[in-house]
């Protein structure tokens, strides 16, 4: 995992180490105002999951799978 380090179990993404995965992505580079826009959405996006780890979900049992059609039964 390429989050950088963690503090208060908020994930940590470096500048850094968010444009490595942008370039490995295949991003263009030179637009520096929109990859710093799309940096903060993306730290957004760890910091709403950072919880998810936690959720014990191995008893759960896994929803009615939906058939498309059905809604009109």
């Amino acid at each position: 995992m390429v989050w950088g380090e963690r503090s208060s179990n908020q994930p940590g993404l470096s500048y850094d180490a968010f444009l490595a995965i942008a370039r490995q992505a295949g991003l263009d580079l030179s637009d520096r105002e929109h990859l710093a826009r799309l940096y903060e959405d993306t730290r957004g996006v760890l910091r709403g999951i950072v919880g998810l780890e936690a959720i014990d979900a191995g008893s759960a049992e896994p929803a009615d799978v939906y058939t498309p059609g059905s809604e009109a039964r």
